[in-house]
């Protein structure tokens, strides 16, 4: 039997004394001297009968009651009988003994009241010491078991308790009973109501007169008490409510048995209210443990269940087969913060078939992402409890037959790192992940960055020997000086199995020119590489390395289309820097970086004659072949004639040296000298407008049609001839079918401008165009005037490809898109007479027009923007 720790107080008079009944001593502890004297006062079953009383109404009485403080319930157990002395009045003294327990610690006990009665019947306080009556220790006292009572009918039994959560019960015939037995009566009722009934289930072996007692023994009943007999209980009227308890209680005894639904009630704790319903419900969760099993089953279980079991007990009321069920779906899907609060009950009732259920567990959770780090950690606890470390660490190992995602591999990563700290943890994790390529390589990268496990735990993965994942990537990682050692192979490795990795090797290597030169000859033949944020920001970092690598760096930048640490020409070693670098690579390659550089350049580069030079030489050398050959693209040659048109002087530039056979674009002539003479015929250049100078590759046909209507309608303005000259030597660079939209838009402007015959000009300045396009563009531009052919001028198209002036190449092109115009109708050529083009319908393949070769005059290699690739090395 187990041993009650128990508070006491003890309730009579002194000796001699004409005092009242007070409490004379008590323990300390739980209750002080006023709630103890409140306690004893409304306890209470009656006033003691006379000494001389016999039969059942004579003293020893026994009683049961519940009292709280501060949220604790304790169960009171009090015995009154007579002692040897008296008081003044020579009248025999009655002495009350009071104890105190826990209610969960008789719950537990799995004691009766009668068995509680027994315990204390001859347990006698030493209440006579008065010098701290009430300072007194809390008594032990061994439990002990009564006497087995005769039991009582179910039936009888099941009708009383069912009543007397709706009123107070007096049962009438104990007279002929001993204390002990009547107790045992009143125990047969009471388990058949939660043990939380306690709470309001006041009992007593007898009472007199005016009393508290819900349950009890007595000679007669109060007004409010329901009378019964224990020989016809049966037919007390119950209510529908009650009647339904009752009904249900037998029916589950009868197919549970007694001990099953009294082991059930008694772990209902919980049900503290004197509320029939409540009641009820704590019956029926009974039947709720086979619902559950029968949920786990199904996988229709939720955590709230399990848990709701082990509060009522009836987890351990499960055959071993049935728990393990529920437990192991409880593991799967609880979350972290229940599994933390029942861990214990799990560990309590684990068995080594729950081990694949574990890792089952930690491989689901990572697997759909829905904790996080700190959260697995519920999980490792579990398997501390359980000694099953294995388990967990088999369930963060990737299974073979599928890849493991980066995510997943940063996850396990931290999982480990924070496990690690653990000196339990650090040999199983060592073992599974130094054979693991993308966890050893992240495990090396954190002891490389910051916050890594501790040094014991890398001990034990170089323990692992060599030849594993974990010694493969950690010799990258062991000191800055191994990375000397980087090769290609490395860096592949590395990039295979987590390219986040890279930035390490870069900051590893950073002393040692020959890693940088082994990364950076490996991202300029990959520069989309760089595109990659980690990546770019390990060349940022470059830059301040010498000359040679940080200007390969920066070359690497520019390939990846991103910008340069170092604007260009930072100096002129590292412009010579990158073109010493680049003169082993194909022209294709050198014109896209030749590019991307003009790009990053500021607007206002050539603003400063030092800062001009500077770019033009850079560029002179970035642009020069090994044989000396230069080679120029459509972007760069725009650019210095942008500049040479912008900045007066700049042609005279010392930078501009291999650029003056490339500048297309003149500036006007110096106004002349104040003289006698007559001045001479203009030429073409001096009426250059600055608008025409300005004009953009890509610029707006509309736009342009603007500015040109603006030179027709000046107060001066310029002959068709300097404006076709002006504007095919122009930055603007129209696509094909760009032209007939030019002037379209042209005659529009002209006529809105006022001009007195928007038609003739339009007739005079294509001819002007049509000699200085090439080929290619001259089908679009006599496709328009044909299909304009109201136009006065006209005709002059036909006189046009009978012009001198034009090339062998510009007359096949007329011929060919006269031919592609279609028939000429008949009746308007009778009315126009030959030698005029009347309305003519388009071709329908204007494609067709382009003509092979064109303007070859140009010096050196001319590259469009489409040319070259940075990956045609």
């Amino acid at each position: 039997m187990r041993t009650l720790s128990l508070g006491w107080a003890v309730l009579g008079k002194w000796p001699g004394t004409s005092d009242e009944q007070s409490v004379l001593a008590g323990s300390a502890h739980p209750f002080t001297e006023s709630q103890l004297s409140r306690i004893t006062g409304h306890s209470s079953p009656g006033n003691p009968p006379s000494a001389a009383e016999g039969g059942a109404a004579a003293l020893p009485w026994a009683w049961l009651f519940a009292v709280s403080l501060h949220g604790t319930r304790y169960l009171g157990v009090a015995v009154r009988d007579w002692s040897d002395a008296s008081d003044a009045f020579h009248r025999r003294i009655a002495h009350t003994r009071y104890f105190f327990l826990p209610l969960t610690e008789f719950v537990r006990s799995g004691l009766s009241l009668a068995d509680l009665y027994a315990t204390v019947a001859d347990v006698q306080p030493p209440w006579e010491d008065r010098t701290a009556p009430f300072g007194n220790d809390e008594l032990s006292v061994e439990a002990r078991r009564a006497p087995a009572g005769q039991p009582l009918p179910l039936r009888v039994a099941a009708t009383l308790a069912a009543h007397v959560v709706e009123n107070p019960v007096v049962l009438l015939d104990g007279e002929k009973l001993s204390l002990s037995a009547r107790l045992s009566a009143l125990d047969a009722i009471r388990e058949l109501l939660p043990s939380g009934a306690l709470a309001w289930l006041s009992s007593a072996g007898w009472a007199a007169g005016d009393h508290s007692q819900q349950l009890c023994f007595a000679g007669h009943a109060r007004k409010a008490d329901t009378p019964a007999r224990i020989g016809d209980a049966a037919s007390v009227p119950l209510s529908d409510q009650a009647a339904r308890y009752r009904d249900a209680l037998m029916q589950l005894v009868a197919t549970r048995g007694r001990d099953r639904v009294v082991a059930h009630l008694r772990a209902q704790s919980a049900a503290v209210n004197q509320d029939i319903a409540e009641v009820h419900q704590a019956l029926t969760d009974l039947a709720f443990s086979d619902q559950v099993v029968q949920a786990a089953a199904t996988g229709s279980m939720v955590p709230d269940h399990f848990l709701r079991l082990v509060e009522t007990g009836e987890l351990d009321q499960l055959s071993s087969a049935q728990r393990a069920r529920v437990i192991k779906e409880f593991v799967r899907i609880a979350p972290a913060d229940l599994l933390r609060t029942a861990a214990p009950v799990v560990a309590e009732h684990w068995d080594r078939s729950f081990a694949n259920t574990l890792t089952d567990a930690v491989s689901s959770a990572l697997r759909d992402r829905r904790w996080p780090v700190h959260d697995f950690t519920a999980l490792a606890e579990l398997a501390e409890r359980a000694d099953v470390l294995p388990a967990f660490v088999k369930g963060l190992q990737p299974p073979r037959h599928r890849s493991t995602g980066a995510d997943e591999v940063r996850m396990v990563a931290e999982i480990t790192a924070h496990l690690a700290h653990q000196s339990v943890w650090q040999q199983p994790l060592a073992e599974a992940f130094a054979r693991h390529r993308k966890i050893a390589l992240r495990l090396a990268h954190r002891r490389w960055r910051l916050n890594p496990p501790p040094e014991e735990f890398y001990q034990r993965l170089d323990a692992a020997g060599p030849g594993t994942e974990w010694d493969k990537v950690s010799r990258l990682y062991r000191d800055r000086d191994a990375a000397a050692g980087v090769t290609a192979q490395d860096v592949d490795y590395v990039l295979q199995t987590d390219a986040n990795a890279i930035p390490d090797l870069l900051d590893l290597a950073r002393p040692p020119e020959h890693a940088i030169e082994v990364l950076i000859d490996y991202v300029w033949q990959r520069p989309s590489l760089l595109l990659n944020a980690q990546w770019e920001s390990g060349f940022r970092r470059m830059n301040d390395l010498d000359t040679a690598w940080s200007a390969r760096a920066d070359l690497c930048l520019l390939a990846a289309g991103l910008r340069p640490n170092r604007p260009f020409p930072a100096t002129a070693e590292h412009a010579a820097a990158m073109a010493a670098f680049l003169s082993r690579a194909r022209e294709s390659t050198r014109a896209a970086i030749v590019d991307a550089i003009a790009s990053t350049l500021d607007r206002h580069w050539s603003a400063d004659p030092a800062n001009a030079a500077r770019v033009l030489s850079g560029l002179s050398d970035l642009c020069r072949m090994r044989d000396g050959r230069m080679f120029h693209t459509d972007k760069v040659l725009d650019l210095v004639n942008s500049a040479v048109a912008e900045q007066p002087g700049l042609e005279r530039n010392a930078g501009m040296r291999d650029w003056l056979p490339h500048i297309t674009v003149a500036r006007p002539s110096p106004a002349p000298r104040q003289d006698s003479r007559p001045p001479a015929s203009p030429s073409p250049r001096m009426y250059q407008s600055e608008n025409l100078v300005r004009l953009t590759a890509d610029m707006a046909p509309a736009r342009v049609a603007e500015i040109v209507s603006g030179l027709a309608v000046a107060a001066s303005p310029s002959p068709v001839t300097v404006v076709a000259e002006s504007l095919c030597g122009s930055g603007w660079k129209p696509v094909d079918d760009a032209w007939p939209e030019f002037l379209l838009h042209l005659q529009l402007c002209l006529i809105r401008r006022g001009y007195p015959e928007p038609a003739a000009y339009l007739a005079s300045l294509v001819p002007e165009l049509a000699q200085r396009v090439g080929p290619r563009h001259l089908g679009p531009l006599v496709r328009w005037l044909a299909d304009t052919a109201a136009m006065s001028g006209a005709a002059l198209v036909v006189a046009g490809a009978r012009d001198s002036n034009l090339t062998h190449a510009h007359k096949t092109a007329i011929e060919a898109a006269q031919k592609s115009l279609g028939k000429v109708n008949t009746k308007e050529r009778k009315e126009k007479g030959p030698g005029l083009i009347g309305k003519l319908k388009i071709g329908k393949k204007p494609d067709d027009l382009e003509v092979e070769g064109g303007d070859t005059s140009s010096a050196g290699t001319r590259h469009s923007p489409a040319q070259g690739s940075l990956h045609d090395q």
